[in-house]
């Protein structure tokens, strides 16, 4: 098994776990990216309301004494009935001002989840909606940070409270979130799919909303009050295997100026459309048809006449730590490349910081039982099989003695490392020496959280200023400096703290933590190299 697949096997699956240097591109100004369809009506004069005239129309909010919201704000037509499973359609503009004061229904869940407190089978198949935080006296053009959430391509939104409860990111930048679609609804592929798409390709539905709402958002940025030429994205986990695929698509390129990718190994977006085995792409599309009822002679019409109960009770990811089917994008060698992440090292155009948190293990691992070294060294064993690793080398590598005498902490710190950490460090070191690639490792763990530790996610919390931030002078002032280095580095011009400028990877990392962050070696390079040495870095 390569670095790759383990990647996929593992990586970002199980977010229903969690608890709670340069400017643009020219090609971020590509005239190809710009508007080519109708427009709706501008706004009144006279509103009494926050108003903003986009593209699609004019849209009314909210505004108190620090921020602007535009809640809600539709970017994409429903993609219901005859648009099911089909890319995203443009919506139809519209003429009176919207009122865009809540946010939208978020996409139809594919499983419980514990981060979101969603349960399956909750949503609405018309959720494509964009939310838009400003702040409520900003002078000149702001920073642009978009943000795809997390939730394993299963569960999640853009609304959710660690985004729009009380956010200081928006304090100094225009944030925007939004939903796509999730679980089969967003990345189902399927032959006839294929064959009904002028490209051939299918499977790629969500990954295809969130360009839309990006070129939503870059083409309406002045009109919001930012700068085109500083439109940052960034996500976090399923997120960020996203962002990754923004990197790599070509529809996207020119949309933005920069990319953060927290917590997701880009390698991770290594799933086949074609000529993998039967639980991916389309092959594992024809199987969901064919358990569906759907393996007729009009397999479209079918799938998209289907009752969502069936396809809910069909269609939930099966995730589990080394084995199962998931749904996200797919190399198709049209809207992705085929050899994924890895044609990074030729194509990248903007600078990039990636980065993971110290113990991205600790939810993964909660309830699996590695509660004995026997446990510990067969569920090891089992993981590697296959890969040629040496088993022996990576276990002594993380004895339970290092980890408390806990062979579940040990079992969390390797799993983290192998899937999040490591993948990171591997991909930042290998773009750096050609392209603008900042690194970062994230240590935080306010005592609140206990074991878990700097757990998966954790940082989210302090990125946009809501949840942990308030539990001492301390995180208050971690968050700040994270939030100023976030919205920086839309320009590329990024500080540590009090540490000093952010510069690309050949000074070091930067290594966030609650009593002081710095620029330095990263924490578990020689774990990493273990991993290294055993085949684990395809760069």
């Amino acid at each position: 098994m390569n670095a790759s697949l383990l990647a996929l096997l593992l990586a970002c699956g199980k977010d229903d776990r969690s608890p709670t240097d340069s400017a643009a591109d020219d090609s971020a100004a590509d005239d190809s990216a710009t508007d080519t369809g109708p427009t709706g009506a501008p706004c009144p004069d006279g509103l009494s309301d926050p108003a903003i005239s986009t593209t699609t129309g004019c849209v009314t909010g909210l505004v108190d004494e620090v921020q602007e919201r535009f809640l809600g704000v539709p970017y994409a037509a429903p993609p219901v009935g005859a648009l099911r499973f089909l890319p995203p359609a443009p919506i139809t503009p519209w003429d009176t001002p919207l009122s865009a004061t809540e946010v939208g229904p978020i996409c139809v869940q594919h499983v419980d989840s514990s981060l979101t407190e969603n349960k399956k089978g909750e949503g609405d198949e018309d959720c494509l909606t964009l939310n838009i935080l400003r702040p409520a006296e900003a002078t000149g053009p702001l920073p642009i940070l978009f943000f795809t959430h997390g939730g394993g391509y299963a569960t999640g939104s853009g609304s959710q409270t660690t985004y729009l409860n009380d956010p200081n990111l928006p304090d100094q930048a225009i944030v925007i979130t939004h939903n796509y679609r999730l679980g089969p609804l967003g990345f189902l592929a399927h032959p006839a799919l294929s064959a009904a798409q002028a490209e051939g390709v299918s499977g790629n539905m969500g990954l295809l909303d969130t360009i839309m709402a990006l070129r939503w958002v870059f083409e309406n940025a002045e009109a919001l009050g930012g700068d085109p030429s500083q439109l940052l994205i960034f996500g976090e986990s399923a997120g960020g295997l996203t962002t990754c695929a923004l990197l790599m698509a070509p529809e996207a390129q020119g949309l933005f100026s920069a990319a953060i990718v927290q917590s997701a190994p880009c390698l991770g977006v290594s799933e086949p459309l074609r000529g993998g085995d039967a639980d991916q792409g389309e092959g594992w599309g024809e199987s969901f048809a064919e358990a569906l009822g759907c393996d007729v002679n009009d397999p479209v019409a079918c799938l998209q006449a289907a009752p969502l109960e069936d396809i809910l009770t069909h269609g939930q990811a099966t995730v589990l730590i080394g084995e199962g089917k998931r749904y996200a994008p797919v190399l198709d060698g049209v809207r992705l490349p085929l050899d994924g992440a890895l044609s990074l090292r030729d194509s990248l155009s903007v600078p990039v910081t990636l980065g993971a948190n110290h113990d991205e293990g600790t939810v993964f691992v909660l309830g699996l039982g590695v509660t004995t070294e026997t446990i510990y060294a067969a569920t090891v064993r089992s993981l590697l099989r296959g890969s040629g690793a040496d088993a022996d080398k990576i276990l002594a590598a993380y004895p339970s003695a290092d980890y408390g005498g806990s062979p579940e902490a040990a079992f969390a710190a390797l799993y983290g490392d192998a899937v999040f950490v490591c993948p990171t460090l591997f991909m930042a070191e290998a773009l750096a020496p050609t392209h603008t690639i900042r690194g970062y490792h994230f240590l935080a763990a306010p005592a609140a959280v206990g074991s878990l530790g700097a757990f998966h996610g954790l940082e989210l919390s302090y990125v946009f200023g809501t949840g942990f931030v308030d539990a001492s002078p301390k995180d208050a002032t971690l968050a700040e400096d994270m939030q100023d280095a976030w919205t920086a580095l839309a320009s590329g011009e990024a500080a540590v703290g009090d540490a000093g400028p952010w510069s690309p990877l050949g000074e070091g990392w930067a290594r966030w933590d609650r009593t002081s962050s710095d620029l330095g070696p990263h924490p578990k390079a020689a774990l990493c190299e273990v991993w290294a040495e055993e085949g684990f870095n395809p760069w």
